[in-house]
């Protein structure tokens, strides 16, 4: 069973992003949505919960450090 192999299609990105923005643009003047809440929708970075993340120093390994 051969595998279907996908291809990146900018012109057919370029449509889905248009729609994107006009169902956004429709959802917002309708009320069914906030500002806010399209942001969180929309946003990597505004759907993670950040009070859940941390910032761990690893310890490196001999021969595989940057000299300052």
């Amino acid at each position: 069973m051969a595998k279907e192999i996908g291809y990146y299609d900018p012109e057919e990105r370029s449509r889905e992003k248009e729609a994107a923005r006009l169902r956004d643009e429709s959802r917002l003047k309708s009320g069914a949505v906030s500002p806010d809440e399209l942001h969180r929708e929309n946003s990597l970075i505004a759907s993670l919960d950040l009070s859940k993340a941390r910032i761990v120093r690893r310890k490196s390994r001999p021969g595989n450090h940057r000299p300052r």
